[in-house]
């Protein structure tokens, strides 16, 4: 399924001499408004793929009226395989409920995630539960490591939940 929606949005560089002598500034296009951006790659080292996780006009409101706290407000960013990014900016900024937007943890009040070509927001809670269980991985600020389980229990754990008991690692068919 193709998405028929355009790319996000160039951010536009504030630096007008880069601008002038044509070569590339600053890559923008994963940059989160009010956080600061990276320095653009060399170009041997940036992404020739499409993008694996995009968000367009995303936005994320918890609460309502005088305790309304705007999240996410209408960020469109996509990252390409291959590729490590950092997301930084201050506490409170929107860092976490970006990611868990992305990932398909949490939803957006308006806008779409696109995982791929899969909107997030189309899929039924069973079908986002098989997407991020074969499709993303997740390393937790905390862990969220089960305390009964050996350090490798907690590692296989995703895969051995993954495939039917029948033919789980150490069974037989």
């Amino acid at each position: 399924m193709a998405s028929d929606l355009p790319p996000p949005p160039p951010v536009p560089s504030d630096d007008p001499a880069g601008a002038e002598t044509g070569s590339v500034v600053e890559d923008r296009s994963n940059t989160v408004p009010g956080m600061p951006a990276a320095p653009a790659p060399p170009a041997s080292a940036r992404p020739t793929g499409a993008a694996i996780v995009r968000a367009l006009h995303a936005s994320k409101v918890y609460g309502s009226g005088d305790t309304e706290v705007r999240a996410l407000d209408d960020v469109s960013v996509e990252f390409a395989g291959g590729r490590f990014t950092a997301i930084m900016g201050p506490s409170g900024s929107g860092k976490s409920t970006l990611m868990h937007c992305l990932a398909g943890l949490d939803t957006l009040t308006s806008g779409h995630v696109y995982l791929g070509d899969v909107d997030l927001g189309s899929l039924s809670d069973k079908e986002l539960t098989i997407m991020r269980r074969e499709r993303i991985g997740f390393v937790f600020q905390s862990f969220n490591l089960i305390p009964t389980l050996t350090a490798s229990e907690n590692i296989t754990l995703p895969i051995d939940l993954a495939v039917p008991r029948s033919t789980a690692r150490g069974s037989t068919p």
